[in-house]
């Protein structure tokens, strides 16, 4: 097993029912739908799951279908039973939503005694999925590392003449190696450069490795890794952390992270 795969399976022991939540549900035992149609709307829910009288989740009705209704018989008609495209297994891998909210942004976790909770794109604005996207955006950033040490070579001189010819001979992860280094003579360059310090060293050097690993192109590949950096420097670093307050721009840069980190793990890196 490669390093790169050992990575993965740790960032795929974060499982699903970390991030579900219970869902605010129509309840039929309720004296009627009009609490239900208020609530909803004040929290913007388009539509409800319905929690039947033995107090199981089967069906969802449209929050519209609500307005106006004196009794839940009334709505018989309206709710629609949930299927299958749309339940996930609560000890499922968390990354395991990235590919499933593409199709549909709204899901709701199966466990042992049937539908008990929801979990949608907003639930990877919270610390645990932080964790998600941290680890796999490490993945990534370690696939990058792993060029640089090839490309700056071996020798410690050398590899700081390249990198510092790129950087300048003060930028930050230089200065941070070469602190590293009095503890640890074997520490790398390339391993205590910044995320972004490595992109641009890799800029001079090419991205063909890169690019065979994760078969794309050069401008995909440029694209992707610098998102991945931004989530990856978003999520550790409190100065660039309003970046997360947008769910669908982190989903879409963890997506990223988890397609890049999957292909480089499969990969001959």
């Amino acid at each position: 097993m490669s390093r790169f795969e050992s990575l993965l399976l740790s960032a795929d022991d974060l499982r699903i029912e970390v991030l579900a939540q219970i869902p605010y549900c129509a309840d039929v035992t309720s004296a009627s739908p009009v609490g239900a149609f208020e609530t909803a709307q004040a929290r913007g829910f388009e539509q409800l799951p319905v929690r039947d009288r033995d107090r199981r989740i089967r069906r969802l009705v449209r929050t519209a279908a609500l307005e106006g209704r004196g009794t839940w018989g009334e709505l018989e008609g309206d709710m629609e039973e949930i299927t299958a495209d749309i339940l996930v297994a609560r000890d499922a891998p968390a990354f395991s939503l990235l590919d499933r909210f593409a199709a549909q942004p709204i899901l709701f976790t199966l466990g042992r005694d049937g539908i008990d909770g929801i979990v949608t794109v907003y639930d990877l604005n919270q610390p645990a999925a932080y964790i998600l996207g941290f680890g796999l955006a490490l993945i990534v950033e370690s696939a990058v590392s792993e060029v640089l040490r090839r490309r700056l070579g071996e020798d410690p001189n050398v590899a700081l003449e390249r990198a510092a010819a790129i950087l300048g001979p003060k930028a930050s992860g230089i200065s941070y190696w070469k602190r590293a280094r009095r503890s640890d003579a074997d520490v790398h360059l390339a391993s205590k450069l910044g995320f972004g310090e490595k992109l641009k060293v890799l800029a001079a050097y090419g991205y063909e490795e890169l690019i065979t690993a994760v078969e794309s192109d050069e401008e995909t590949v440029i694209a992707d890794l610098e998102g991945v950096c931004v989530l990856r420097n978003a999520i550790g670093h409190p100065e660039d952390s309003k970046l997360l307050e947008d769910p669908f721009w982190v989903y879409q840069r963890m997506r990223t992270a988890n397609r890049l980190a999957r292909l480089i793990a499969a990969s001959a890196m």
